[in-house]
């Protein structure tokens, strides 16, 4: 796989972060403004709606959405959770994963995970190594033996992999992606605002929403 250079590119260099959401109603078509898997896939949100979002701390279309995505998280429904797929395109892209992955071992990855984006694009301190990936986690209160020693666990290694199937099997081609409910992704073709993109999102959950309370009918 390969980072993404097509539609996120072409769109993110056109949008200003932050932009408002378009007024207009999203009527969800297939092919159009989302996509349908070819086979569900678990999801790690129990009860829950599950957000995940396939993406890189060394990818910059990430960073650019984040603040978007740092808004709508901040009123996301009581029955949604966002998850997190880090994807490994590249070299760097592997290095941030596992480290991604070692603050998720150390309990860490939710409370440094917009401070890792703001310190490698905001402060441009960009890890090409374990060691300096490791001293940018300790500048953000990270425990150094204790994160040392969860970059090289087999654990780590294990949830590397594991992401890397699963990328495969959702057929990801680029960061960030949005999927929904393990059934759906967001697609953003012809948006013209983050705001778009978010408000696809939405009705897309509101789908995965209908469809839960259908089945326990």
């Amino acid at each position: 796989m390969r980072a993404w250079k097509g539609l996120w590119l072409s769109v993110f260099t056109l949008l200003a972060a932050g932009a408002a959401a378009a007024d207009a109603p999203v009527t969800l078509v297939e092919g159009q403004n989302f996509r349908t898997l070819a086979t569900p896939m678990p999801v790690e949100s129990g009860n829950k709606i599950e957000v995940l979002e396939a993406f890189s701390y060394g990818c910059v279309h990430c960073y650019q959405f984040e603040p978007a995505l740092r808004a709508w998280k901040a009123h996301q429904p009581a029955d949604v959770q966002m998850n997190y797929l880090p994807a490994s395109f590249n070299p760097i892209f592997e290095l941030f994963a596992r480290g991604y992955f070692a603050a998720k071992a150390l309990g860490i990855a939710d409370s440094t995970h917009e401070k890792v984006f703001d310190t490698v694009w905001g402060a441009g301190i960009q890890p090409k190594d374990d060691e300096q990936l490791i001293s940018l986690y300790v500048r953000l209160g990270a425990d150094r033996a204790k994160f040392s020693e969860a970059l090289a666990s087999m654990g780590v290694q294990a949830a590397l992999s594991a992401a890397g199937v699963k990328a495969e099997r959702l057929k990801l081609e680029g960061t960030p992606t949005l999927y929904v409910d393990g059934k759906y992704q967001v697609l953003t073709n012809g948006v013209t605002s983050y705001g778009e993109i978010m408000q696809r999102l939405d009705a897309v959950i509101a789908k995965a929403r209908a469809e839960r309370k259908s089945a326990h009918k």
